[in-house]
């Protein structure tokens, strides 16, 4: 897809993984940019889907959020779904309710202090009581996604306010220096491996990944060694509290290399959600790579590495790729490999 269009992403289009938006302000030249796009695809015989296609709309629903003149706004439905569930008489539903309440988390202000009593229930070794206050909690964060505003994008003319956030159980991290490192797993045996460890750079959202036949506390410090000789050492690690990340050799690491090992939050300990979001994005691409086949999947994973990492990323405003090596990729139409970088 990037390579397809890449003369037109951010001047004419925006594209994230197999999805793609043709945007300009006025009528006359969307329909220029339009009928330049499907020509493209016609060239490149490039199927779309018709039923998710839509044409000419002044909205509309992209990546769970509703997109409009206005801004960005949660998706209604969603938060409806959202808004009648009743609350959660298990661990399971209520991390499985968190996290979706966490998806809409831009649009609500101290959302980690108004959903503490929750996730402190699901804190290692605390029994297992839905109090009061976790009912308070509860309906108060699907009140907040009723009435969560538009988000607007800023007027970079003018100045900016930075707000921190922290308390006793709300910390604010800073995110400049961050890496996030979890294992993405099961998955059936392809060379003898079962694991892929992921570590996301929070700034550039560049990826590293590794498919390993273990996941244990060797195999991460080596990984990390790894990334460190090549990148530097970052300020801190965020995982979450997986026995191969919460031990003596992996803090013995973190001290030889003078790095601040962070623990994820409580109430989705599976990973942080910079890592979430990079090992679904991975995920995705690695099943439409690989088909059928799935034991193919480590043959496949650096092509799936590649495409992450030239994917545009919106928050940052740039590819991974742009931001670490200062400059964009040069595709080659009569090339039928991949580049392997600068």
């Amino acid at each position: 897809m990037m390579a397809i269009f890449h003369d037109m992403i951010e001047k004419t289009m925006k594209v994230f993984m197999d999805d793609f938006s043709v945007i300009e302000n006025s009528f006359g030249t969307c329909l220029s940019h339009l009928d330049k796009m499907l020509k493209r695809c016609e060239d490149t015989n490039l199927c779309l889907n018709w039923e998710k296609s839509h044409f000419m709309v002044k909205e509309g629903i992209v990546l769970g959020h509703k997109i409009s003149k206005n801004g960005i706004e949660v998706d209604k439905a969603k938060v409806d779904v959202i808004v009648k569930l009743p609350h959660s008489t298990t661990i399971k539903g209520i991390r499985s309710f968190l996290d979706h309440a966490g998806f809409y988390r831009q649009f609500i202000q101290k959302i980690s202090k108004i959903a503490w009593p929750m996730t402190r229930v699901l804190e290692k070794d605390t029994p297992f009581f839905f109090s009061k206050e976790c009912i308070e909690a509860f309906q108060t964060l699907k009140k907040e996604l009723t009435k969560a505003p538009i988000l607007v994008a800023p007027d970079w003319d003018l100045p900016f306010e930075l707000m921190c956030d922290a308390s006793d159980f709300a910390i604010v991290c800073k995110i400049f220096d961050v890496w996030g490192i979890n294992f993405m797993a099961p998955f059936p045996s392809s060379r003898g491996n079962k694991y892929i460890l992921v570590a996301v750079y929070y700034l550039s959202k560049w990826v590293e990944t590794k498919a390993l036949p273990t996941n244990d506390a060797r195999v991460v410090c080596k990984f990390l060694k790894s990334i460190f000789a090549r990148f530097g050492t970052p300020r801190a690690i965020i995982s979450d509290r997986g026995t191969h990340f919460y031990n003596d050799q992996f803090a013995n690491v973190m001290l030889k290399y003078g790095v601040t090992h962070r623990l994820a939050t409580a109430y989705h300990p599976q990973t942080s959600g910079e890592v979430k979001v990079s090992n679904r994005g991975l995920k995705r691409i690695l099943e439409r790579t690989v088909g059928e086949n799935r034991a193919s999947w480590s043959d496949k994973l650096d092509g799936a590495l590649w495409a992450f990492r030239i994917a545009f990323k919106t928050p940052i405003g740039y590819t991974p790729y742009k931001l670490v090596y200062g400059k964009h990729v040069i595709y080659r139409s009569n090339s039928s490999t991949k580049p392997t970088g600068p």
